[in-house]
């Protein structure tokens, strides 16, 4: 204690405020000159400060402070963490992914996208709202809660802040799908760089889609009195999302599973995009951009929401934040906030009009099974009638890939071709075309019904064995509307099959399942026991309603003056009138009624087999497995013809159609529709070298030529077994005869497995 006062006695007498320059040790005090410099401090210029609050520079300040919340973020563990497991599991599926059958693919962009953000997103909508909570908690989280409310900026620059460094997130989250694309197919040595559809899909597509997730996590957080309450409302919305049908259900309300009552959803589309090279998004992105719009303006009117809400200075209770909140009321904000809600509202109510007053044709899940159990109550009686059987079309199909519409018309005739007389038809057109049918003989309206596209008619002179009747007929599509594309044409890349086109007898639509049956009080279906020499089986074929029967066909097909059109049938004859193409297709001896009419901007290729001039009509992009196919056609070509007779056309072609259509291939008389998909088939992969697709499905569909067409199964159970299973065969025998007995070994073995 002493020591203290005199440490502080001493300091006080010899303590002065005056500055010295700095005397070295043994000098004397006036030795150095005593520096008075009250007099320089004058003597300075200070510049004059200005302070400017403009929108340019508050702007300027919001991406400042995004800046610094966005380096708070990615430099965070946790994140670091999360972004490099992430970054490898990308890597990951895209590297090593493949489709379930277990074929390896070409790593095509579509594919990089597709699958990685089916899985991904879920990842990036967590970290959206996890990190939202920590922005938005940050002051009271490093107790700095006090000094960030006196700043002198507005409330809406610290929430735009915080929006945009989330924002800024997603956009690194996003571009590790970029980078792990690229870098898969840089692995997989696929050089077709897709990077304008990278970008679009990625930063414009999802982009859209994820910042409106933000807005609502930034909404519920800003609202929540703690960060772990706003997790646990925002892990509630996508339950929610979810439980809606059934909620729907419970309650009776069918207003609640439509996409404008559910939070960030599209109709038609749960994850990803459907994308052909053909067509490329076809009609979709209209949908999804009107919904997109729809869901922005709602998200930006939960950020006001939030910005009213915003919790600056010291408020306790729910009544003073309310009483916040309408004093925040005003001005801007309100009529900004009145004005989007009547965007939102007037957005809401175009859609749900165009969809359900403008748009719907096509039946819901819950309305198909409603139309099943009708179909069968009314018309179930039916289906036993016999029918005449379809032996001639004579039709001129007018596809219009510009307005994506197309225009059917002509004569089909039925004869009946069992030792029964028929008096009464049952006419099936299709739900999703126009159709106008013309029974040419006379005959009696019994009914007919427009909700289930049905017509019964009785003939006023029965059809005994060899009798035919004729019918004439228009079809069409519905007119397209904003949000629906109503027709199968598209802008490239058509593929229309012969569902379009009226059938005899009822549709074969009947719910199997045992609890929906029940539901809809139908008791137990009781399936018809066919025996091979049932002359009913002459009315059906292994496909619904096919009314099966080799047809005399003939067709005049035009498409626009770009593209090149094609259906069964030999060509007879081409010509361009008005800008169009028209072609002429006649069959040259009757075909299995599986017509089919494709349009697209193709490539042609062509080969020859011992017996056929082989065709091929692709993606001019599609030529990585050319060869292959044009092997396995003459394969399996050579090898039929010489144990079943040659085919007694001369033309077979392979005509690609669009992913987006089907994953699937089939023959149709002298073409063979075949799916984009199987052209990116990587058969020079070691995993493929066993399992040539390209050759085996080529294989297996000319064997169909025969087995199916020309020696159709009867339709009783497991029938299916000829058709398909001597194909199988066949292709497997034209593997062993081009490869060797090990390799169809191998083959087989492979295709047991999957």
């Amino acid at each position: 204690l002493g020591i203290s006062v005199g440490v502080l006695v001493l300091t006080y007498f010899k303590f002065q405020f005056k500055q010295f320059a700095s005397n070295r040790k043994g000098q004397k005090d006036n030795d150095f000159e005593e520096k008075n410099l009250v007099d320089k401090v004058f003597d300075i210029s200070i510049p004059e400060v200005t302070t400017s609050f403009s929108f340019r520079n508050q702007l300027s300040t919001s991406w400042h402070l995004s800046t610094i919340d966005f380096r708070s973020i990615v430099f965070s563990w946790p994140f670091l963490a999360i972004l490099l497991s992430g970054l490898m599991l990308v890597l990951f599926q895209q590297y090593e992914m493949s489709p379930q059958d277990g074929i390896v693919k070409f790593p095509t962009t579509a594919n990089m996208l597709r699958v990685p953000m089916f899985i991904f997103s879920g990842t990036i909508n967590l970290l959206t709202f996890l990190y939202v909570g920590i922005l938005m908690f940050k002051g009271s989280l490093s107790r700095m809660d006090g000094l960030l409310d006196v700043t002198p900026q507005p409330d809406y620059v610290v929430l735009g802040a915080r929006l945009i460094a989330i924002l800024k997130m997603q956009f690194l989250l996003l571009s590790l799908v970029f980078i792990g694309g690229i870098v898969a197919q840089v692995l997989a040595g696929y050089t077709r760089f897709e990077i304008g559809h990278y970008l679009f899909e990625l930063y414009i597509l999802q982009g859209i889609h994820f910042s409106i997730w933000a807005c609502l996590a930034i909404c519920i957080h800003a609202i929540s009195k703690n960060m772990y309450l706003g997790y646990f409302l925002l892990m509630l919305v996508p339950v929610l999302l979810i439980m809606m049908p059934s909620i729907a259900n419970f309650l009776d309300i069918d207003l609640l599973k439509e996409n404008i009552l559910q939070y960030n959803t599209v109709k038609g589309q749960f994850l990803g995009f459907d994308y052909s090279d053909f067509d490329q998004y076809s009609s979709q992105l209209v949908t999804y951009f009107a919904y997109k719009i729809y869901w922005l303006t709602c998200g930006m009117g939960l950020l006001f929401i939030g910005l009213l809400w915003w919790k600056r200075g010291f408020t306790f209770t729910l009544k003073e934040r309310w009483n916040l909140v309408k004093m925040r009321f005003t001005g801007v904000i309100k009529h900004s906030m009145m004005l989007g809600f009547i965007f939102f509202m007037s957005t809401g109510t175009t859609i749900y009009y165009q969809e359900f007053y403008v748009s719907k044709i096509a039946f819901s899940k819950e309305s198909q099974n409603e139309m099943m159990a009708k179909n069968e109550r009314l018309y179930g009686h039916f289906l036993n009638l016999p029918q005449p059987q379809l032996r001639k079309v004579k039709m001129e199909m007018k596809l219009f890939p510009e307005s994506q519409g197309f225009l059917a018309s002509g004569t089909m005739t039925f004869v009946n071709v069992m030792d029964v007389t028929i008096d009464t038809i049952v006419i099936a057109t299709s739900f999703k075309e126009i159709t106008d049918v013309r029974v040419l003989e006379t005959h009696e309206l019994l009914s007919e019904d427009e909700a289930m596209h049905y017509t019964v008619l009785k003939l006023e002179k029965s059809l005994i064995l060899g009798d035919s009747v004729h019918m004439s007929f228009d079809v069409k599509n519905y007119p397209n509307t904003f949000l629906q594309n109503n027709s199968r044409v598209v802008k490239n890349g058509t593929f229309i099959q012969s569902h379009i086109l009226p059938v005899l007898g009822i549709r074969n639509a009947f719910i199997k399942n045992v609890k929906n049956r029940e539901d809809y009080k139908l008791g137990t279906r009781i399936e018809p026991v066919l025996i091979p020499g049932d002359s009913m089986l002459t009315s059906y074929y292994f496909q619904d309603n096919a009314n099966i029967g080799l047809i005399d066909y003939e067709c005049t097909l035009s498409t626009s003056g770009e593209q090149t059109a094609f259906t069964m049938g030999t060509l007879t004859e081409s010509w361009k009138e008005s800008g169009r193409n028209f072609y002429h297709f006649k069959t040259q001896e009757p075909m299995v009624k599986t017509m089919s009419w494709l349009s697209a901007v193709y490539e042609k290729l062509r080969a020859s087999s011992k017996y056929q001039t082989l065709e091929m009509y692709r993606h001019p992009l599609h030529n990585q497995n050319d060869e292959h196919y044009f092997h396995g056609l003459s394969a399996s070509l050579d090898y039929c013809s010489e144990w079943f007779g040659p085919l007694k056309y001369d033309t077979m072609k392979i005509i690609e159609f669009p992913e987006t259509k089907g994953t699937w291939a089939t023959v149709n008389g002298n073409i063979i529709p075949y799916s984009e998909s199987y052209f990116f088939c990587d058969v020079s992969d070691a995993e493929n070298d066993m399992f040539n697709i390209p050759f085996f499905v080529s294989a297996h569909e000319i064997a169909h030529s025969w087995w199916g067409h020309q020696m159709d199964p009867a339709n009783i159970k497991g029938s299916r077994i000829i058709s398909e299973g001597m194909a199988d065969y066949l292709a497997l025998k034209a593997v062993e005869k081009e490869f060797g007995s090990s390799k169809m070994l191998e083959l087989k073995k492979k295709y047991h497995d999957l």
